[in-house]
């Protein structure tokens, strides 16, 4: 029984790699830059940094991206001290970047989480299945010693 279980925990933990693979390959896709527009990228670069300045500009960043497909790929694509914003700042309009632009990426990695979160069940339900065969008769026979 317990045999069972570690193999549908290997399962759930392979199932949800794989969903976190294809999620990453969805959003890198989603948010790829052509090679063709890079001075442009240099330039959104650029206001990203000034907006990130002014009293309103992570709304404004925030704004521009939700509605910019190219813009929110060089935001993402983009580390955060370039953008002069700070690692949680753009780890957070990041996610809703992704949420927004693309959601199919955003579902897989949730369903990984989820798939992640049901594995990790799985040690104590073995070991509950483990204590249930226990049988403490046999235990204590087994601790006796036969001589000859």
């Amino acid at each position: 029984m317990a045999g069972v279980l570690e193999k549908a925990q290997a399962g759930l933990t392979a199932l949800a790699s794989e969903l976190s693979d294809e999620g990453f390959n969805k959003i890198e896709a989603a948010f790829a830059l052509n090679d063709k527009r890079t001075p442009i990228h240099a330039d959104i670069r650029g206001f990203i940094r000034e907006l990130s300045k002014k009293e309103t500009g992570l709304k404004e960043i925030r704004d521009m991206a939700g509605k910019n497909l190219e813009f929110a790929a060089v935001f993402y694509g983009t580390p955060h001290y370039l953008l002069g914003l700070s690692e949680d700042t753009h780890n957070s309009i990041a996610g809703d970047l992704i949420k927004k632009h693309c959601p199919d990426g955003a579902g897989c990695f949730a369903g990984s989480m989820e798939l992640q979160k049901a594995a990790a069940k799985y040690p104590d339900i073995i070991k509950a299945v483990h204590r249930s065969f226990y049988n403490s008769g046999l235990a204590d026979k087994g601790n006796s010693r036969v001589e000859h």
